[in-house]
């Protein structure tokens, strides 16, 4: 592609950028993330090769930080989500923020069993019931007879526990702007597109594949052909030692 062909087709996405962001399309930073999504979108989504033959650990490294850089920093943000909810929370009845959660589902949602109302939450029956109890006893949430099933009973919130919502949706509407950080307007859209993507990917794993072994996991959804211990069949393929990556993580959790 020629320059004047390139700086052409540059012009029309700076219109196209200027058409579907209006009063965003303000600055570089967010040209070039909604360019970068805009762009992603329409390439297909490519496997990554893994070697089974690598030579050093750097190239390993190479190969896998990406994918694990993801999952530390998501960890991460959740470290810091609970970290900043903890500091509002603990002027109002909930005690965590799997409380709010549950409220704020129960909120949006009616005729939830106990069983439905952990389900949304990905969490396990033993760790979900004991919030429900919990909420139960601050007198938070009621239980009532399941109309369509007299077996089980649904859950609503109670007067007091709207009365405790409305005051902590304030303090959290806080928090999100917080975990927002500095994110421009363009890299929030850009962000909330790709982890919506992500959980849509997880959540039908999670669906139908729940109970499967991670290889199987790894096999199915990711790469069809994935066999890591062929890494391990050519000893002269691995160092002696590995590349010490401990001091790239920050260990805010010690801080909470």
């Amino acid at each position: 592609m020629s320059k004047y062909a390139l700086m052409k087709e540059l012009l029309e996405k700076v219109e196209e950028f200027e058409q579907a962001e209006g009063e965003f399309a303000g600055d570089m930073e967010s040209f070039v993330s909604w360019l970068f999504f805009t762009i992603s979108k329409k390439k297909p989504d490519t496997l990554p090769e893994l070697s089974t033959d690598f030579r050093t650990a750097k190239q390993i490294s190479r190969k896998q930080t990406t994918e694990i850089e993801i999952s530390t920093l998501i960890a991460h943000m959740y470290k810091y989500a609970k970290h900043y909810s903890k500091k509002v929370l603990d002027n109002t009845a909930l005690s965590t923020i799997d409380d709010f959660g549950f409220m704020a589902t129960l909120l949006s949602e009616s005729n939830l069993t106990k069983s439905d109302l952990i389900n949304r939450h990905l969490m396990e029956i033993t760790s979900g019931t004991e919030v429900i109890k919990r909420l139960i006893k601050g007198g938070l949430i009621i239980e009532e007879p399941n109309p369509d099933d007299k077996r089980s009973k649904i859950l609503k919130i109670s007067p007091q526990g709207f009365g405790v919502m409305m005051q902590a949706f304030s303090e959290m509407n806080k928090v999100a702007y917080v975990i927002s950080g500095n994110l421009s307007q363009m890299e929030k859209k850009v962000f909330t597109n790709l982890l919506n993507k992500l959980k849509d990917f997880h959540s039908n794993i999670h669906d139908t594949d729940r109970k499967a072994e991670i290889d199987d996991i790894l096999s199915k959804y990711i790469i069809s052909e994935y066999e890591p211990k062929k890494m391990m069949q050519h000893p002269h393929s691995m160092p002696h030692t590995m590349p010490n990556t401990s001091s790239h993580t920050h260990h805010f959790s010690e801080k909470i």
